[in-house]
């Protein structure tokens, strides 16, 4: 018989397997900029291959999930290897938060060869960011700024 605390651990990872699954949605459209009719991503998004889906916490609020979609795959090849530092920035307080790191390894997904078309996640922890607030997601050097977490 397994001991308790091995059951304990596959449940969580059940659950967030699920959760991530349940997370899939239909992209939202990019915020404007005021005073232009671009949106204030394109730059960025055009430049990194990817564009953003969906920022949401996840996990009981104590994570948050960023999903990104794969537009351009060379492009977006740095951006889906692990060794990519990526962090969520609340620039009101300047709180950084981490991609958690389990022992099966980091959450998020990563690959060599990107999928057009495909949407991928990060997880951050979550440090007091709510729905509504405004945050920076750094992958590489990449800034996409001005996210509302939905």
């Amino acid at each position: 018989m397994e001991p308790s605390w091995r059951r304990s651990i596959f449940r969580a990872a059940v659950l967030i397997c699920v959760v991530l699954v349940a997370g899939c949605a239909t992209a939202p459209k990019a915020p404007t900029a005021k005073g232009s009719d671009v949106p204030a991503l394109s730059r960025v998004e055009d430049q990194s291959g990817v564009e953003v889906v969906s920022l949401r916490p996840t996990g009981a609020g104590g994570m948050i999930d960023f999903r990104y979609r794969v537009v351009d795959p060379v492009k977006a090849a740095p951006l889906l290897l692990r060794k990519t530092k990526a962090y969520l920035v609340e620039p009101k307080t300047g709180v950084i938060m981490t991609v958690p790191q389990t022992s099966w390894g980091t959450m998020r997904q990563d690959t060599q060869k990107p999928e057009k078309g495909r949407v991928y996640f990060m997880l951050f922890h979550n440090a007091g960011v709510s729905p509504g607030n405004k945050v920076t997601v750094i992958i590489g050097k990449y800034r996409f700024e001005n996210l509302t977490v939905q």
